[in-house]
């Protein structure tokens, strides 16, 4: 598989090393386009057993299982490299961008748009850490820091563990599982706001984390129940939470405000993860050659970044109907420059929302394509002049 940017999420550099990996490429596709889906309203147009599978139960923590699946022992020889390599490429992006939607949240002041916190040190600097939704356009992106303390976390801890001569791929899971528990009871009792908030985030994501390691250790090896048995267990198990909660169960993993009890929350993001992960295996045949499938799996964090700036674009598109043309007679000018979460549908259609959908990924991905080209390019120049400063100093 190809890098893509060099600061595309872990599945886009770890699987380069080592035979391409299409059934998490597909699990990352379908992951992506849940979360983008889950921005907009009536889930983008689209309906994949969100009857079953609420998305917003297992989608961001499905993205945390990857990065554990792809975690490699090995690293733990070197942590400083590794600390910085991940501070590179999840961190560095992050602010840089943050910096990039302060000056248009500022400039669009001037446009009378309201959406987004001011342009200032607080929010350039530390609402990404304790929030992530300081310039709103670039809200999704508040899953980077969590993503990043856990990868931290996760080595300083195996490396200790080493030391210690304990591997267990069971042990190590099941105290990520008690770190998760306890974060949810922190939730639980309102231990979830300011720089609390960080910390919850991150020990909610540590039992997926953890899962992933031990998936990739110990379960794939033995994941081979025929297709039928496999898909009548999970929704056995997901009919059986159905049942007690009357309606399938979804958690907000961003604000970590809405657990009702300390474990279920990873029982319907591991059964969520469980099924998209063998609807990937048995799609590989058919998406592993398709060029937009890897495209978009490869390109997760600029989508992750960039969607809502897609669905602005749309919007811009439809007040420009609406103000030159005479079209969408009930586009709401207000809402379009007072609030990000407001979908414009002609005539109240709801299937318009796949145009969301498909803008919230085509523009990142425009923009994906454009960074590329400029990196591509820059190194190209410096390469140049590296090589032109060692011939001349050879003559």
């Amino acid at each position: 598989m190809k890098n893509g940017d060099d600061n595309e999420m872990e599945l886009s550099k770890d699987v380069n090393k080592q035979a391409v990996n299409y059934q998490f490429k597909i699990l990352y596709f379908f992951g992506i386009i849940f979360i983008v889906a889950g921005h907009t309203d009536n889930n983008g147009g689209i309906a994949l057993f969100n009857d079953w599978f609420i998305p917003y139960a297992f989608h961001v923590g499905l993205f945390v299982f990857a990065s554990g699946y792809f975690y490699k022992r090995t690293r733990q020889s070197n942590i400083i490299h590794y600390i910085k390599n991940k501070f590179i490429h999840l961190i560095v992006p992050l602010y840089l961008w943050n910096v990039f939607y302060g000056v248009l949240v500022y400039v669009l002041r001037y446009r009378d748009f309201t959406i987004g916190g001011d342009f200032t040190i607080r929010n350039l600097l530390l609402t990404p850490i304790t929030t992530g939704h300081q310039f709103a356009y670039n809200l999704a992106g508040w899953f980077l820091i969590p993503l990043f303390m856990i990868e931290v976390c996760n080595i300083i801890f195996r490396k200790i563990l080493e030391k210690l001569k304990i591997e267990n791929e069971f042990l190590i899971f099941a105290l990520y599982l008690t770190a998760g528990l306890c974060g949810a009871w922190l939730s639980m009792n309102g231990y979830n706001s300011g720089w609390l908030l960080v910390l919850v985030r991150m020990l909610y994501f540590m039992p997926f984390f953890g899962l992933g390691m031990l998936y990739n250790a110990k379960l794939e090896k033995i994941d081979i129940a025929p297709n039928v048995i496999y898909f009548i267990i999970v929704f056995i198990l997901q009919l059986a939470v159905i049942t007690k909660y009357g309606v399938p169960v979804t958690y907000s993993a961003s604000w970590c405000n809405d657990f009702d009890n300390i474990y279920m929350p990873f029982v319907v993001g591991t059964l969520g993860i469980a099924f998209w992960l063998r609807i990937s295996r048995v799609l590989v045949p058919v998406l592993k050659d398709s060029k937009l499938m890897n495209y978009i799996a490869n390109h997760t964090f600029s989508i992750m970044i960039h969607q809502f700036l897609g669905f602005m674009f749309l919007k811009f598109i439809f007040s420009l109907g609406n103000k030159y043309l005479s079209l969408f007679p009930n586009f709401d000018w207000l809402e379009y420059k007072t609030n990000i979460f407001y979908y414009y549908l002609p005539k109240g259609i709801e299937q318009y929302t796949i145009l969301y959908l498909i803008a919230g990924l085509m523009l990142p991905l425009a923009i994906a394509y454009i960074v590329g080209c400029v990196k591509k390019q820059f190194k190209k120049y410096v390469n140049r002049d590296l090589r032109k400063s060692t011939e001349n100093n050879l003559n």
